[in-house]
């Protein structure tokens, strides 16, 4: 894989200038790793007002940045964002995971040290050559994630690398040192200076990773779903859960556990068995924990009051969480109604139309983009059931069929009037009473009575006028 020629023209002006440049970072582990890199960092010595006057004399922008008081000078070459760091060392005073302040240094083996990880540490010059001084390429070639240094230390520094450490499992399929392993639950209590916005911040990353099984499963053994961390409400801090633990799942704080029960993998499994959607991914989670550790012995059929104690324990975890109003009411749409599902039981196929034309009814739904995108979403989850189904036999069943038509039903049910198909010339007739009469028809189409058709629903308008 070749090198961003943007990145290559970056590197060649800052060398020509007479300064060390390299690529460091994720994008030299990903070019090694045959992946196309998300991002580019570059290391030198120069300092940033010198980064700045080079990029300037080649006509490329100098963005603003915060942290360029640590060093840091986001460069745009073209279209391309390259984050531009001088050679520095770190030092952190207290528990948190940003650095008080930092020390410029003068060479490239200094400025590795003070990385996570040594795939991390990997530098390129601007001819393709590789510069490793932590052994990360040996670590590359194993598929092992080692710190620099000691463990307990870095995570000391920054306890945001236990969960970036996670994100790699989810991300690479990267196996964790078993130093590494054993020193995450002791480093868990530095989280309580760390707000809760910037640990679900990380913890989307995961979610979206491809092998979000493993990564879970790592947080799972090493009691990273017990952490407490710090949420600012009204000017005040307090310590709170990032997981509310009602469900007696997660490992506890400093407990080194070295396997998942199968009863836990069940629930990895089935999170990982649908596409790498945030708010679906959060809902197969919800769902599996709720099925396995609320209604262990329900079987497959649900009562009401349990569907509804489902939802509310969600409700109320992600109240706390002060995510965007959106995201939080559609992870509850999804689980609810996958737990209402269960509800129906054998009688899931009969319930099924009905229970659409009620969900379309309902003011949940305003646009119809958002409808058929929360029924496809919802079919994903139906359909992944049957992968915990071995492993937690009584629980799940597979429900292979139920999602069969869902979706092609859906999208023949308008959500409001916009979406009927009628003619606009015999509405204008309706005057004022142009909404009633959508309406009525509307409610027509939606109870199944009425085809969503041009023919069919000019007809049922030309029925109410002549009502009227």
């Amino acid at each position: 894989m070749m090198m961003d020629s943007r990145v290559r023209c970056w590197l060649s002006a800052l060398t020509d200038a007479g300064y060390e440049a390299y690529l460091i970072g994720g994008a030299v582990r990903d070019f090694l790793l045959a992946r196309v890199p998300s991002d580019y960092d570059v290391v030198t010595n120069a300092r940033p007002e010198q980064i700045k006057q080079i990029a300037v004399a080649h006509g490329w922008i100098c963005m603003s940045s915060r942290g360029e008081r640590f060093g840091v000078v986001v460069i745009r070459v073209d279209t391309l964002e390259i984050e531009t760091t001088t050679y520095r060392k770190e030092v952190y005073d207290r528990e948190g995971y940003r650095p008080t302040r930092i020390t410029y240094v003068s060479s490239l083996q200094e400025d590795v040290r003070r990385r996570d990880f040594t795939v991390n540490a990997l530098a390129m010059d601007e001819y393709g050559h590789i510069i490793d001084y932590v052994q990360g390429q040996d670590d590359l070639i194993a598929r092992r994630l080692v710190t620099i240094g000691k463990p307990e230390q870095r995570l000391r520094e920054d306890a945001t690398r236990i969960l970036r450490a996670c994100r790699f499992v989810g991300q690479l399929d990267f196996k964790v040192d078993a130093v590494l392993e054993a020193a995450i639950p002791t480093a868990l209590s530095q989280f309580r200076t760390i707000s809760l916005a910037v640990v679900l911040r990380e913890w989307e990353h995961i979610m979206r990773t491809e092998h979000v099984d493993k990564a879970l499963a790592l947080a799972w053994r090493t009691g990273v779903f017990s952490l407490m961390c710090r949420q600012r409400n009204k000017g005040i801090d307090r310590t709170v859960p990032f997981f509310t633990d009602e469900i007696g799942m997660v490992a506890k704080p400093g407990v080194f556990v070295a396997a998942v029960p199968p009863i836990e993998q069940a629930v990895l499994s089935l999170v990982v068995s649908v596409p790498p959607c945030g708010v679906v991914r959060y809902a197969a989670l919800f769902y599996g924990l709720l099925r396995c550790y609320v209604f262990p012995s329900a079987g497959e059929k649900l009562t009401l009051p349990q569907v509804e104690r489902g939802a509310a324990w969600v409700e109320k975890l992600l109240m706390y969480w002060q995510t965007s109003v959106s995201w939080k009411r559609r992870v509850w749409w999804l689980v609810f109604n996958h737990l209402r599902f269960s509800y129906f039981g054998k009688h899931l196929g009969k319930a099924l139309d009905p229970w659409l034309r009620r969900e379309a009814r309902s003011a949940f739904f305003r646009i119809q983009q958002d409808w058929i995108e929360a029924v496809q979403q919802l079919c994903w989850l139906v359909m992944a059931d049957s992968i915990m189904k071995d492993a937690v036999q009584t629980v799940l069943v597979p429900r292979e069929n139920a999602g069969t038509g869902m979706l092609a039903a859906a999208m023949k049910i308008p959500v409001s009037t916009r979406y009927l198909l009628y003619s606009k010339e015999l509405v204008s007739v309706c005057g004022q009473k142009s909404g009633a009469c959508l309406q009525a028809v509307l409610k027509q189409v939606q109870n199944g009575t009425l085809e969503n058709s041009r023919e069919s629903v000019d007809r049922a308008i030309v029925q109410w006028l002549q009502r009227q």
